[in-house]
Parts: structure tokens; C-alpha cells; sequence
């Protein structure tokens, strides 16, 4: 009924051309249905509508507005009409749609660089860890320093992709961090035992002192708070020539509820005007200190944002000569009921080493892949030699194939892509690359999947990306293992789900009976406590496959606790193990979920136990 100036200067319509007209006159179709449906719903209603719409020109341009429409209503208080207020935003949606792009572009840009670093790197580390295993340091020193140094270097190569992997998500904002339960005291003590012999090698002392009690545990995210300790202590050891380095650790207000880890070294310092660009991006000091001591620049920064996003900060106080200090203080979300600990620099948990790799990741001199047959589609040349021989050592017999569409092949009876799998299928166990010609991976996997394919197809990427580990699993992966390939990684997850496919026969489950059976007064409340397994078997797979590590963390300490109080010590010592594994701070990023998957199904296991055994006790009973 009424239209302005800027209306038909937006549209390209004439007055003439539009009124009398239809809304739809300048429907762009972008938008589905259920948009224009909840907006009539709400104006009808006599409510008010906000939102943002695509329109078409009248050249056939589209153009945004932000838009609030309202209803006009008669002297009975019935709508007569409609009201709409537009603000033409064209050019920030444009603005908005490019940085989206960019930043598109940007990750798939650092995942194929990713990609294309660490499928060399594979090979040169993995290679240099052969022969400085088969080397002999003492009758050829100087070539088993070499085959050191080329170890060393790659490593370090590779930690700078990790941190420029990180830094993109942190400011892509894709950086998640959790809240779980979260032992500061131990994340310093392992980071000390770490630490320890880089400092040593350069004749510094490196200590810890605890300045105030602090809670037992809090609530925050024990990767992130391990991440920028390892960052500092790092930073601080290589710019201290003597003297050493001290972790002080204390509340830094108890009102303010922060725990403040303060990493002081007697280096070379910093200059006051040189302190202001210090977290940027890329920066050191200065270009001669990048010269001098090595580094990529980015750990200040990944440490001040992964600071800022677990509420708090990170500062530095520094006099050029003397040293320095920096100070990072997390929020300190307190655990009920936990309690203050004050340590002394003497305490045992501070001076021994108490840093150890997973149970199931050590793997020398074994042979657990004895009977494997495994199928590897990797087209690298270089790759499928190492990651065979690795296998091979393992005692799996393993097959090749360069790519997926050779991978899908070997599975089908008539050797094509189109054919039915064979049956019984010729491997146990499928490891795949996910970037390869032809076919790739993701594909390969879907199409075995789509054909029944129902063993284990564990994925081999240079990818590092979050993204990258979802698509994956998405695609019928079971487990995604990130290169350069860690052997003992590698053979313990292909160990770990030859026995999910394979698991032990039913007559060898063990029995699960409380220590309380025989006695009357305990009897009944064994009962109810074996019952209710159900509904926690129920709540452990959902929290599992919804991958709320938090919820089984909760729920194994509930177990660890009630187990041994109803004469159950398996459960406990099972949920024990569990809830370590879902707070350590020590376990590889990309492999925790196996870890944890593989916890949960011992945990489970021996719930079932509990309640067949106690069902075998009741029919006992009326027998």
C-alpha cells in the first residue's frame, strides 16, 4: 500500500511497479519455507518479527535487509495491516561471506600444508627411529649423532605445524576447552619430570614451589593448562644460559578464585620496549634472537589466547640481563568437597619421575599382531615401507595396495569395484590413507561399508585438524591416527581393535561376586546396587558415543568409590582406570578416544560379569 524512496532504489522497482503488489515480487527463494511460515505465524499473533532476508532486484541482483516487521492494528484492536522496517545490508553479508571464504581457505590451506609436511616427515622420522635402533653408538658415534640430529630437527619441525594448527583454530574460534576435573599438581610435577633433563643438559636447576595451598583439583581443561606450562618452562629453559628456571604456583586471589603458575628463569630478559609485541603472532624479541636461539614465535601467543580461554590471563614482568617472569592465571572453577594442598620443593610428588606412557602403548620386543592380516592403502612408497616393516615386526602379514580403488578391489570376489565382498573376507583389518589417487580413503571406506564390510578400518592421515578426525569416523573409520605414524601407537590400536572384532569366547568370562554375598545383612543392598547396572551401562555407552568425556569421568568416580564399598574391588579398580585415562593430561590428543573406548568396554565388561554372576547366585538359590 505505501512504499518509499529507498525502497525502489534498493529494489529497482518503480512506486507504480509495486504498489498493489505482493511481498513475493522481490522473493529471492533463498530462504525455505518454514522462514516466511514462523514470520506470518508471529505478526498474525499480533507479535513482532526480526530477521535478515535475501531479496531480488529487479535485474535479478540479490540484495539483504535487515528487517522488522510489525502489525498495524484497527481501533478494535484487530490487524489491519502490516508495518516492515528494512536496513539495507548488502555489503556487510558481502563483507561477512569473504572473511567466511578467507578463513575456508585458510584451513583448507594449513590442512594441505599439514598434509604435505608430515607425509614426508613419516617417512624421515620414522626411518631415523630404524636405524638409531639398529645403530651402534658406540662403534659409529658420529653416525648415530647424525641420525640424532635429523630426529631432533624433524621433531621440532613438526611441533611448529602443531602450533600453527593450534593458533588457526584458537582464532578461527574452533579451539574447544573443556571443564573436567583437572590436578594441577600433578600436570606440574609431570612437566617437571619432562623438563628436568633439558634443563640438566644445560647445568640449570629446574624447581617448583608452591607458594599457597590449592585445591586438590578444579574444574578446567588439563590439556590447555599442560600446553602452556610445557610452553613456558620450554621458552624459559632455551633463553636461560645459567642459573635455572622456578614454577611457582599459588592462589592468586582466593576472592577472584584464580590459580596463578608463574614460570621464572634467570635468562637473558627482555626489553621494556620490546615487551608490548611479544604475544603477537610469529614475534620474538628480536630477529637476532631468532637467529640466536631457534623458534617459531607462536608459543607466547597460543599460550596468552589458550590463557584467556579458560578465564584468565598471561602477563610478563622482565629486566634485560636478569630474567624473566610470566605469570599465567586460570579460573579455578573449585570441586565440592576437595581438599587444599600445600607442598614443599622437597615433596615426593615433585622430585620423582612420574611421567609413564599408557600400559597398551609399549609394544617392543612383542609380537601382538601375530595372525593379522592386514591390508595397507598407502600410495607412498616410502611410507608403505615403513609402516609395513613396523607391522611385519609386530607379526601381521601384510598386504598393499597404492590406492582405495585397489583397496576395495582386493575385499570383492570379482576383483572390481562394483563386486560383492568375499566371503570370508581376507583381511582383518583395513589401514587406510585418506589422501590418495584415484580413490581416496573417505571414499574407499564408504563404499566397503555400503558392501557389509564390518571389519576395523583404522584411518592413516596427515590431516590434523579436528574436522579432519569427524570426517573420518563419519565415513565408517573406527579410529584416526595422525602422521608422522608413532609405531607403538600404531601397533597398539591396531592390536586394540583385532581384539574388538575378536573377543575372548563366553565360556572364558570371568566371575564378578561381592566380598559382602555371604553376608545376610549386606545381601539385599549387594542386590540393588548389582540391579542398577543397567541404567548406569545405559549412561556410560550414551556419554560414550556422544563423546561427553566429562559425563564418564563423573560417572567412573562414582564407581571407583562404590565398587569397593559393596566388596566389588574389579569395578573399582576398572572405573579407576577409566577415570585416569578421561583426565590424564599425558595421553595423545588423537588417540584419548580409543583409550577411553577401550576403558569404558573393560568397565562395562565387568558390570555384566556382576550381574550375570548374580544372576547365576539366584537360581542357585531357588535350585
Amino acid at each position: 500500500t505505501h512504499v518509499n524512496d529507498a525502497f525502489c532504489r534498493i529494489s529497482g522497482y518503480s512506486r507504480e511497479e509495486l504498489i498493489g503488489q505482493n511481498h513475493r515480487i522481490v522473493n529471492s527463494g533463498h530462504h525455505p519455507k518454514t522462514l516466511w511460515q514462523d514470520m506470518y505465524k508471529t505478526v498474525a499473533n499480533g507479535g513482532i518479527w526480526h530477521g535478515e532476508i535475501c531479496n531480488r532486484a529487479k535485474n535479478g541482483s540479490l540484495y539483504w535487509v535487515d528487517t522488522t516487521i510489525a502489525p498495524l492494528f484497527d481501533d478494535l484492536g484487530k490487524v489491519r495491516g502490516y508495518f516492515a522496517l528494512r536496513a539495507d545490508i548488502t555489503s556487510l553479508k558481502n563483507a561477512q561471506q569473504q572473511a567466511e571464504s578467507a578463513s575456508l581457505a585458510k584451513s583448507e590451506f594449513l590442512s594441505n600444508m599439514s598434509h604435505e609436511i608430515r607425509t614426508p616427515m613419516t617417512a624421515i622420522l620414522g626411518f631415523a627411529d630404524i636405524l638409531a635402533e639398529e645403530s651402534d653408538p658406540n662403534q659409529f658415534p658420529r653416525q648415530f649423532e647424525y641420525v640424532n640430529t635429523i630426529k631432533r630437527n624433524g621433531e621440532h619441525l613438526i611441533s611448529i605445524i602443531n602450533d600453527i594448527l593450534d593458533l588457526s583454530k584458537i582464532e578461527a574460534e574452533k579451539m574447544i576447552v573443556e571443564q573436567i576435573d583437572t590436578d594441577v599438581i600433578k600436570i606440574v610435577s609431570n612437566v617437571l619430570s619432562l623438563m628436568r633433563t633439558k634443563a640438566e643438559a644445560k647445568g640449570l636447576t629446574l624447581e617448583a614451589n608452591f607458594v599457597t595451598p590449592i585445591p586438590k583439583t578444579i574444574q578446567s581443561d588439563p590439556t590447555r593448562v599442560r600446553q602452556i606450562l610445557d610452553n613456558l618452562v620450554g621458552n624459559a629453559i632455551k633463553f636461560t644460559s645459567s642459573g635455572g628456571v622456578t614454577i611457582e604456583v599459588g592462589m592468586s586471589d582466593v576472592a577472584s578464585s584464580e590459580i596463578a603458575i608463574s614460570v621464572i628463569d634467570t635468562g637473558i630478559g627482555i626489553k621494556p620496549e620490546q615487551l608490548d609485541r611479544l604475544f603477537g603472532t610469529f614475534e620474538q624479541a628480536d630477529a637476532s634472537t631468532t637467529r640466536k636461539f631457534g623458534g617459531s614465535g607462536l608459543g607466547l601467543r597460543i599460550s596468552k589466547r589458550l590463557s584467556e580461554l579458560l578465564g584468565g590471563s598471561l602477563t610478563v614482568s622482565s629486566q634485560e640481563g636478569l630474567g624473566s617472569k610470566f605469570t599465567a592465571r586460570i579460573k579455578a572453577r573449585f570441586v565440592p568437597g576437595t581438599p587444599m594442598i600445600q607442598l614443599n620443593p622437597n615433596s615426593p610428588l615433585l622430585t620423582q619421575n612420574t611421567v609413564m606412557p599408557p600400559a597398551s602403548t609399549t609394544c617392543a620386543h612383542r609380537r601382538p599382531l601375530a595372525g593379522t592380516r592386514i591390508l595397507l592403502a598407502e600410495d607412498g612408497v616410502d611410507n608403505q615401507r615403513l609402516i609395513s616393516f613396523h607391522l611385519r615386526k609386530a607379526g601381521a602379514t601384510v598386504k598393499i595396495a597404492d590406492n582405495g580403488q585397489i583397496a576395495v578391489q582386493m575385499m570383492t570376489a570379482d576383483a572390481t569395484v562394483d563386486g560383492p565382498l568375499m566371503n570370508p573376507l581376507p583381511f582383518d583389518l583395513i589401514l587406510s590413507d585418506i589422501q590418495m589417487p584415484c580413490m581416496d580413503g573417505l571414499t574407499s571406506t564408504q563404499l566397503l561399508r555400503s558392501k557389509g564390510c564390518d571389519i576395523p578400518i583404522l584411518a592413516l592421515t596427515a590431516h590434523a585438524m579436528t574436522t579432519d578426525a569427524q570426517k573420518c569416523l563419519s565415513a565408517g573409520c573406527n579410529a584416526h591416527l595422525t602422521k608422522p605414524i608413532d609405531p607403538n601407537l600404531l601397533i597398539s590400536t591396531c592390536d586394540y581393535w583385532k581384539n574388538m572384532q575378536h573377543p575372548p569366547p563366553a565360556n572364558d568370562v570371568k566371575v564378578c561376586v561381592s566380598k559382602f554375598a555371604d553376608d545376610p545383612d549386606m545381601a539385599e543392598l549387594v542386590t540393588e546396587y548389582v540391579e542398577s547396572f543397567s541404567d548406569s551401562v545405559t549412561k556410560i555407552r550414551q556419554a560414550l558415543e556422544q563423546r561427553c568425556f566429562e559425563d564418564l569421568g563423573r560417572i567412573a568416580h562414582q564407581f571407583k568409590g562404590s565398587g569397593g564399598g559393596y566388596g566389588f574391588p574389579m569395578i573399582s579398580d576398572a572405573a579407576a582406570q577409566l577415570e585416569a585415562i578421561v583426565k590424564s593430561p599425558d595421553i595423545p590428543t588423537e588417540s584419548q578416544p580409543m583409550f577411553i573406548q577401550k576403558s569404558v568396554e573393560e568397565l562395562i565388561n565387568i558390570l555384566e560379569m556382576a550381574r550375570a554372576s548374580l544372576s547365576n547366585q539366584s537360581k542357585s538359590a531357588v535350585s
